[in-house]
């Protein structure tokens, strides 16, 4: 006797899912950089180009709240944004790649948020550390 079609169609779409899932490991990973021009000084970012920074430092850091060490806790992109909302002080000279330093060095050593690393970020950010 002869399955129904739509059985058959849906176990190989289900044989295609796993082995898919499986052969290109689930889901991509965060990519080093936001993607935006590492010489954009954070100043001049429209935004646009601030909420594709912090979605992106978002999820490079591993998700909102996390607790790294030192007693810092990644940033929502909300709070980012926030946080950057003050970019156009002029005391922030930092460009997109000064302040993706940062984000990797914190993603080894959270501690690296209130040293030399992270002095361009906290000089173009809203926030009290």
């Amino acid at each position: 006797m002869r399955r129904p079609l739509r059985r058959d169609v849906a176990r190989s779409l289900l044989g295609f899912v796993i082995v898919t899932t499986f052969a290109c490991g689930g889901s991509d990973p965060v990519p080093e950089t936001s993607g935006l021009p590492e010489g954009a000084k954070v100043s001049s970012l429209s935004d646009d180009d601030v909420y594709t920074f912090c979605q992106w430092s978002e999820a490079y850091l591993g998700g909102s709240g996390r607790s790294l060490s030192c007693g810092v806790t990644t940033m929502s992109r909300d709070r980012c944004i926030g946080a950057l909302g003050s970019r156009t002080d002029s005391r922030c000279q930092a460009t997109v790649g000064v302040i993706e330093s940062c984000m990797r060095a914190m993603r080894i050593e959270g501690c690296a948020l209130r040293e030399a690393p992270c002095q361009g970020f906290r000089s173009c950010a809203n926030v009290t550390w």
